[in-house]
C-alpha cells in the first residue's frame, strides 16, 4: 500500500496521456518512470522548432510570390452614391484583389509562450493581442498589402497549415479587406 503511486503522480498521468490510472498497481517508481517519459517526449526543442519556422515562413515567401494573377480591375472617381464623376479619372489596375489586413490568429497557449523564446535568424515574430480573444501572429510587419490580398492570404494560410502539422491546431487566418 505504502508503495503505490500517489494521487498526484496519477493525476499527472492523466494529464499526459488522458487515460485513467487510478484502478492499476502501479508503484511510485513506474509512475515516476513514466511521467519522466512523457514529458522527456513533449519538451519543445525551440532551435529545431525556429528553423523548422524559418523554412515554413520561406516557403510561404514563395507562395506569396507564386500566388495566382488576381483579376483585371476598372477603379473611377465616383461621388458617395456610386456614381461616376463628370471628367473623373478612370484606373485600370492588373492583377487587384483588394486592399485589406489578413492575421494568423492563435488561440494556443502553450504556442503563446514558445514564440518569444525563438531566436530567428532571418524572420521577425510579434505577438499583439487579438480583440475577440487569442493573439495575432505578425511577421515581418506583414500584414497589410494595398492591392494583393489575395497573395497575403495565401501566405499566412502556409504558416496556419505548417502550425497546425506541428500540432497547434487552434490556429486561423482572418481578413479584413479595407
Amino acid at each position: 500500500m505504502e508503495n503505490q503511486a500517489t494521487k498526484k503522480q496519477l493525476w499527472t498521468l492523466f494529464c499526459l496521456t488522458k487515460k485513467d490510472f487510478r484502478n492499476t498497481k502501479l508503484t511510485k517508481e513506474e509512475a515516476s518512470k513514466m511521467i519522466s517519459e512523457l514529458l522527456a517526449n513533449k519538451k519543445v526543442d525551440y532551435r529545431t522548432f525556429a528553423n523548422e519556422l524559418e523554412n515554413a515562413i520561406e516557403a510561404a515567401y514563395k507562395a506569396y510570390q507564386e500566388a495566382p494573377v488576381g483579376p483585371t480591375t476598372l477603379i473611377y472617381d465616383a461621388d458617395l452614391e456610386g456614381k461616376m464623376l463628370v471628367g473623373g479619372g478612370r484606373y485600370v489596375l492588373k492583377d487587384f484583389s483588394g486592399c485589406g489586413t489578413v492575421s494568423l490568429i492563435i488561440k494556443d497557449r502553450k504556442l503563446y509562450n514558445i514564440i518569444p523564446k525563438l531566436k530567428m535568424k532571418k524572420h521577425r515574430l510579434e505577438l499583439s493581442k487579438y480583440y475577440y480573444g487569442g493573439k495575432i501572429l505578425i511577421i515581418d510587419n506583414k500584414f497589410y498589402d494595398n492591392g494583393k490580398i489575395h497573395r497575403l492570404r495565401r501566405f499566412y494560410d502556409t504558416i496556419c497549415a505548417f502550425l497546425i502539422n506541428k500540432g497547434f491546431s487552434n490556429c486561423y487566418v482572418i481578413e479584413r479587406l479595407d
